[in-house]
């Protein structure tokens, strides 16, 4: 751009920044500086506002979610008391007890109670139940009738509580009386247990000759487990109250409920403060409507609102940091907004005599006078514009053709400026090849290609523009792309045997008139212009396909037999595999294994590729988890090459399934056995037990579940279970087994064999032997002693 170009009073306006540089390029910058820290100011404002807001909400959570733990804890609590009230009614109400405490029964009575007690449900929170006869003195339980002060000193005497004490608190009226957690020591002393003491008494009715009491006592370990979940959770500490407000059980190192305190408590939910020393503490209670018991945490100030403190001094922090932040970035963009202003304004300079200038008020004064310069130009660039549409339209078409196009690039303004005419949202994409043997074609000349392509062209618009707007695209020498945007009143009415015959006659008229064979790809009609990568791909592969298969004419893409070239495995799906996985659901992640398997190759087509993706995808997955399991035990991080080597053999689909269904079942029972619960480990005790005393003559399940401290149905239900077979058969493989080294590495006899497993006579150990092996232990020596 030459000077004589500048309007004259561009002259005077920078000769007067020459002379005042320094006041006027401050003025737009001070501009800049001041807008962005009022918008820095203004958010910073508006979040200290929504903050403020969100504390309360904060304070208010806190308190819910405190109130919804209690609440939980209050409702599994009240299960308990329901169960052991309705075990006390079943006693209370039972006529055979009531008769036997009037003396109306003789002293063989007492079995038929003690049978009726046996039968009750058993509840793991509750350690044991009897009845105390207060006319006889005596104590009832399910396997005992003992008088009391034998059974206090033998059975269940209580930690700091004398007999008398025990029978004094025995002797009066009780209704669903809960005594504090105490330790009982059971056996004369030999084993200890914290329980909570329920005492009915019997008759139910007040006032009247009390006959004695059902006492049930409750494991308080089992309360207490719940309790400790919250007192985890809130860092505080858990009360359980009874009507009266006195305390049942709570941590150990609790701090000691004052009067004032449980005063203090009302008859329904609520907060309350407190101090302990110089630290203020909350509590939060709330009161079962079934049992009147109060449910209590107790919670120093600081950790209640420990989260919402952290939270505001970060808040603050945070806050300080933006602020400066925020002070130098307006000031960095700022100047960087100022920066191009200052730039335009000294290349203009540059280029000017800044004696003939002008002064202007700043530098948007400049921009606006420079627009005019811009307006005038504006008429030439048009018209050297329209001289390059055609070579950008075709170039702005094959973009979108092979798909580098985006969204945003087909806008009402770049169409219309591409001079691309949209009738329809409806498109067809015709891709034809110039066959290199045409007559028409006289060299391998770009001269010669260049008339053919023109006479397709010319040929097309003829037969095929009575369809739509046509546009045409040069993608190689011997190969074009024809766009038609259908016309929408031909909407609905054209078929894909309408299009292919006009394509026909389009052919047969290059191939008759100008002696130019072509070959035609169709593509299916889609909608919208950004699904023209979709339409060339379609076109391109129908045309490959015809070429192929040496159709010499044109092919429809919907002629061929397409399949999906992708597959279905979601994220969630892949999520969900992982979980069941990881927990060992082996049926569970057979469900999902299954369902993918049948999506992709059932119900519906998907190709050969995009299959062995999704196998290799699967393979991946299920090696994570693999992996994963490895790291925590110290083995082999497995590999893709390895692990994924089914899936690049020539291996059915079947057969590729199967084995991966092997894999994850195997995931699944090796998760099953990393964790194991108090079930399992009773049997493995029991199997070691077993392997180290098989050779002893009484072994059997009765002295067996005596030794654990369980019952024999128990303990043969439960191993039954776990090892599919019964305790007995499980002595009798270790007993053979151990023959077996017998027989073979030593002379001694069977008969020294059989005493020496436990058995009493040859006959037991062949009896055995021969069930198992299905030969006698002499046949088994002879055959395996050379």
């Amino acid at each position: 751009m030459d000077s004589g170009r500048i309007p004259k009073h561009f002259l005077k306006f920078f000769s007067a920044h020459q002379r005042g540089d320094r006041k006027e390029k401050g003025s737009v910058f001070l501009l800049f500086l001041v807008s962005y820290l009022v918008m820095l100011f203004i958010s910073m404002l508006s979040n200290m506002v929504y903050y403020a807001r969100m504390e309360d909400k904060m304070l208010e959570n806190v308190k819910r979610t405190s109130f919804a733990m209690l609440n939980q804890l209050k409702i599994d609590i009240d299960n308990r008391l329901e169960v052991v009230n309705d075990i006390s009614n079943k006693i209370v109400f039972d006529k055979k007890v009531e008769m036997m405490l009037k003396g109306s029964y003789s002293l063989y009575s007492y079995r038929d109670i003690m049978d009726d007690m046996k039968a009750q449900p058993k509840y793991d929170f509750i350690y044991d139940y009897y009845i105390y006869d207060m006319g006889n003195d005596e104590i009832i339980g399910s396997t005992i009738c003992l008088e009391s002060e034998p059974f206090y000193r033998m059975i269940y005497s209580y930690q700091g509580m004398d007999y008398h004490a025990w029978k004094n608190t025995l002797s009066g009226y009780h209704f669903k009386t809960c005594l504090p957690g105490r330790q009982l020591n059971t056996y004369a002393g030999t084993q200890k247990k914290e329980v909570i003491t329920f005492l009915q008494s019997i008759p139910v009715a007040a006032g009247g000759n009390v006959l004695g009491q059902a006492v049930i006592l409750m494991d308080q370990s089992k309360i207490e487990e719940a309790m400790d979940k919250i007192n985890w959770a809130t860092e505080g500490f858990v009360y359980l109250l009874d009507k009266n407000k006195e305390v049942i059980t709570a941590k150990k190192d609790a701090p000691e409920l004052t009067a004032d305190m449980k005063s203090g408590m009302a008859s329904s939910a609520d907060i309350i403060s407190c101090h302990e020393g110089e630290n203020e503490a909350v509590i939060l209670y709330d009161v079962s409507e079934d049992t009147g018991w109060t449910y209590a945490i107790y919670m120093l100030k600081s950790v209640y609102l420990a989260d919402i403190n952290r939270d505001k001094l970060f808040t603050f922090l945070l806050m300080l940091a933006c602020c400066l932040a925020g002070i130098v970035l307006s000031y960095t963009f700022a100047y960087h907004s100022y920066q191009p202003i200052r730039e335009i304004r000294d290349m203009v300079a540059k280029k000017i005599d800044t004696e003939k200038s002008r002064p202007c008020r700043n530098e948007f004064d400049y921009i606006k006078s420079s627009i005019v310069n811009v307006l005038n130009d504006r008429n030439q660039l048009t018209s050297r514009i329209a001289e390059h549409l055609p070579t950008m339209r075709s170039d702005y078409l094959m973009k979108l053709l092979k798909g580098y196009g985006k969204p945003s690039d087909i806008d009402k303004e770049t169409l219309k400026f591409m001079k691309v005419n949209m009738v329809s949202d409806d498109f067809i994409v015709i891709v034809a090849k110039i066959d290199v043997s045409s007559s028409f074609l006289e060299g391998d000349h770009e001269k010669e290609w260049a008339l053919a392509r023109f006479v397709v062209q010319n040929v097309g618009m003829e037969i095929l523009s009575n369809r739509g707007v046509l546009y045409f695209v040069e993608i190689e020498s011997d190969r074009m792309a024809i766009i038609l945007n259908l016309l929408p009143d031909k909407e609905g009415d054209i078929s894909r045997n309408d299009i292919k015959n006009e394509v026909m006659e389009f052919r047969s008229a290059l191939s008759e008139l100008c002696e130019l064979n072509v070959v035609f790809g169709i593509s299916d009609t889609h909608s919208r212009m950004i699904e023209l990568r979709e339409c060339y791909d379609e076109a391109g592969k129908a045309l490959d396909y015809a070429l192929l298969i040496g159709v010499q004419d044109s092919m429809l893409f919907n002629d061929l037999a397409v399949k999906h070239d992708y597959y279905y495995y979601p994220i969630e799906m892949e999520v969900q595999l992982t979980n069941k996985l990881r927990a060992g659901d082996d049926a569970g992640s057979r469900e999902i294994l299954n369902t993918l398997f049948e999506i992709n190759f059932r119900s519906r087509e998907t190709s050969l590729d995009a299959g062995r993706y999704f196998i290799l995808d699967v393979y991946a997955t299920i090696l994570k988890v693999k992996n994963t399991m490895h790291s925590q035990n110290d083995k082999t991080y497995l590999y893709m090459d390895l692990a994924a080597d089914p899936a690049v053999k020539n291996k059915s689909i079947d057969t590729i399934r199967k084995e991966i269904l092997r894999m994850a079942d195997d995931i699944c029972s090796s998760v099953r056995k990393q964790y194991t619960g108090p079930g399992e480990k009773l049997i493995r005790n029991v199997e070691k037990y077993i392997n180290a005393n098989y050779c002893e003559n009484g072994l059997g399940l009765s002295s067996i579940a005596d030794y654990f401290g369980v019952t024999s149905p128990y303990l043969s239900g439960l191993f039954k279970k776990q090892r599919g077979k019964n305790i007995t058969d499980f002595i009798a493989e270790c007993r053979v087994k151990k023959a077996k080294e017998l027989l073979v590495s030593t002379d001694i006899t069977i008969a020294e064999i059989s005493d020496q497993l436990g058995y009493a006579n040859e006959m037991g150990i062949t009896r055995v032997f021969k069930k198992l092996e299905g030969i006698t232990p002499g046949v088994y020596r002879e055959q395996n002693r050379f």
